[in-house]
């Protein structure tokens, strides 16, 4: 803790763990901010941020997101460092990271933008999509959900996502049907409803595979939900054995592979700072019938 920077690569060894308390992560943020000030300790974030390194960038989002939003015992320190924010140039910093040349950097700065919670920021989030739509499939749903978070305008939301079904890149629109899913237990399912089913007729069959399954999941979250407003005799006579049928239904559709599969496969073991588009249309030759 001898300089904001080592406050800022050290916070991780303080994050809580199964046998330590969040406490741990508490003391450590005000004891920070005891020693350097908010204001050196938000530079500091700027400048890990501003170097686009994917080390440097993890400790410091990590420690900005958790003192900005619960991780200090004393609610002053949080609210200080939200008054910080705005002004020192860190979220100029946050999204020119939205165009880094590294998958981690890019995707950790759409959560931080998101789990910061400032409503005004979602319009970067907006303009990231606008530029990334057709060339970077794995950042677009973050990008989607996290605007969409920030701005609480679902029509707007719903608009975007008929965009990225525009889009001429095969895993852009593949990348709406995540989106689209998560909308299962949300609001405006319908909408969500229609635009999956628009895809049920795309010209890829692995994006029609996936629409036909999400689809049939849509549907029977609102059946369910539907259900709810039914006798429990009724739903003991009946409801029970048609909800198991259409489970198993439903588990028959499931594609062989998801575009979260695809996601998975290539961002979560990522070797190299990046992933190559090539790669991935590679490794999704085999899986066309």
């Amino acid at each position: 803790m001898e300089t904001p920077e080592a406050v800022l690569t050290e916070y991780v060894s303080h994050l809580p763990t199964r046998t330590q308390s969040e406490t741990r992560a508490e003391t450590y943020i005000d004891a920070a901010v005891a020693r350097h000030g908010v204001s050196e300790l938000v530079a500091a974030v700027v400048r890990a941020t501003e170097s686009l390194d994917p080390e440097l960038t993890r400790g410091a989002w990590l420690f900005i997101r958790d003192a900005a939003i619960h991780g200090s015992s004393v609610r002053e320190v949080s609210d200080a460092v939200r008054r910080e924010l705005p002004g020192s140039g860190f979220f100029d910093a946050l999204e020119h990271c939205l165009q880094a040349s590294a998958f981690a950097v890019r995707s950790g700065a759409v959560y931080t933008f998101g789990k910061l919670g400032f409503p005004e920021n979602a319009d970067r989030l907006v303009r990231a999509l606008k530029a990334r739509r057709d060339i970077d499939p794995f950042l677009l749903p973050g990008l989607l959900l996290e605007s969409r978070w920030l701005e609480g305008r679902w029509d707007a939301h719903w608009e975007r996502v008929r965009e990225l079904i525009r889009s001429p890149q095969e895993l852009s629109r593949w990348a709406s049907l995540e989106v689209m899913s998560e909308a299962r237990d949300e609001q405006a399912p319908d909408k969500a409803l229609v635009l999956a089913g628009s895809l049920e007729h795309d010209p890829s069959e692995l994006i029609r595979a996936e629409a036909v399954y999400v689809v049939a999941l849509m549907t029977d979250g609102a059946r369910s939900s539907r259900s709810g407003r039914v006798s429990n005799e009724d739903w003991a006579r009946s409801g029970r054995e048609i909800a198991r049928q259409e489970r198993q239904r439903i588990a028959a559709l499931r594609p062989r592979v998801t575009f979260h599969d695809l996601t998975q496969r290539f961002t979560w073991t990522l070797a190299d700072p990046d992933y190559r588009l090539q790669d991935v249309i590679a490794f999704l030759e085999p899986l066309r019938s």
